[in-house]
């Protein structure tokens, strides 16, 4: 019989993962699982500290650069001293990498000033939050992912 072991780094647990013919006492040993559920978790609390700051903690506001205005948006320093006050960040370096999670893994916001930059600590790069954001589509993808592991389990 072959048998497959995925590693955790969180914890350093090895997880087996149970070959298909044999019989399942339950899914707390299936790996896969547990790393999906792990994977969705992280999603909704990355997503529960993008409302927080879209929601009056990271103003934002019409602002200009360079004699264009651009509307509704938010600067790359207020986003990074937001995760820093909050703890959701040790450092300044330490927010500038969750806001880019944040914008990359979930699409919560992109920047208006550059297409394709990513967060910076600055007061010239301007970012806006998406319009799957601002209208529930992500959250209401994350809940239905939810809903469908909660099914399968």
């Amino acid at each position: 019989n072959d048998i497959l072991l995925s590693g955790c780094a969180n914890n350093g647990s090895i997880n087996l993962l149970m070959p298909p013919d044999s019989p399942r006492k339950g899914t707390q040993n299936d790996a896969l699982l547990l790393y999906r559920q792990a994977i969705e978790q992280e999603s909704l609390t990355l997503y529960a500290i993008a409302e927080k700051m879209s929601k009056g903690g990271v103003e934002s506001r019409n602002r200009k650069l360079q004699m264009r205005t651009y509307k509704n948006v938010f600067l790359g320093k207020d986003a990074v001293s937001y995760l820093v006050e909050n703890g959701y960040a040790a450092s300044r370096n330490d927010a500038i990498a969750l806001g880019r999670v944040l914008a990359t893994h979930l699409s919560l916001f992109e920047c208006a000033t550059k297409r394709g930059k990513l967060l910076e600590d600055d007061t010239k790069s301007f970012y806006r939050w998406t319009d799957d954001f601002l209208n529930g589509s992500k959250k209401e993808k994350l809940r239905k992912l939810k809903t469908d592991s909660d099914i399968s389990m």
